[in-house]
């Protein structure tokens, strides 16, 4: 069954070919921008401090604090790219592996 004919006034089509390749030529600056400042984690020398899926973004740090600052620095730069964050729908994940016989949580 077809809904009925409507007119696209402003955007793209959900699910055309176009959409994600906008999404991602609107979001790669801020990916760099993210590398170029050394915002994230590194790998042996790679970058992996921000890791995309469609249109959902991981953020990835060697530190709480570190992590915090990526927040903080992505707020500023949403706020001036215009790029929305839902903050309902985001969830922080701290991992950590014990290199002593004590836990970050007992202290």
């Amino acid at each position: 069954m077809l809904s009925e004919y409507f007119v696209v006034r402003q955007g793209v089509r959900q699910g055309g070919v176009l959409s994600p390749f906008l999404f991602n030529v609107y979001v790669d600056e801020l990916l760099n921008e993210l590398e170029m400042n050394g915002i994230g984690c590194h790998v042996c020398n790679q970058y992996f401090g921000c890791i995309m899926y469609a249109d959902d973004l991981l953020l990835l740090s060697a530190s709480v604090s570190g992590l915090q600052h990526m927040l903080e620095w992505i707020f500023v730069t949403d706020s001036v790219c215009k790029i929305q964050l839902f903050l309902t729908r985001t969830s922080p994940f701290v991992s950590w592996l014990a290199r002593t016989s004590t836990s970050p949580l007992n202290d």
